[in-house]
């Protein structure tokens, strides 16, 4: 489990399974949902298939999902399976809609998540949902 920011992390299946205060909120988006051993931690289940470029009105969903979480005060644990792919691009997609622009998201995210690989097709829908908010 890397942390992002203050109360944004990103994980795989296992640390979702594990997680426990500060994370008050588990955002999964395997295809299966993951149910934490804490029953205090909260679990919203976005299940997305892992290689495929999404719609950007998927993105923009979980991405507002994301904001009200965090607009509300909880710490959120965003996984997939691996925690390589999927979540991690999650993540840059939030910090694009707080400011940063696509190549900095990424760099963050990889920098508190080495072994971050975010599939071509997974990044191709961030992109096109990054180009339709740009308008």
């Amino acid at each position: 489990m890397n942390q992002i920011l203050h109360r944004l992390w990103v994980g795989d299946m296992e640390d979702a399974q594990r997680a426990t205060a500060p994370v008050t909120q588990i955002f999964t988006l395997r295809e299966e949902a993951t149910i934490p051993d804490d029953p205090t931690v909260g679990h919203m289940h976005v299940p997305i298939p892992d290689e495929t470029a999404l719609d950007p009105a998927v993105w923009q969903g979980m991405v507002h999902a994301l904001s009200m979480l965090l607009g509300r005060g909880d710490t959120i644990l965003v996984h997939c399976r691996l925690g390589k792919s999927r979540s991690p691009a999650l993540c840059a997609a939030y910090l694009t809609a707080c400011g940063y622009d696509l190549a900095e998201a990424v760099a963050w995210v990889e920098q508190a998540r080495p072994e971050v690989a975010i599939h071509p097709l997974t990044w191709q829908g961030v992109e096109a949902w990054w180009q339709w908010r740009q308008g």
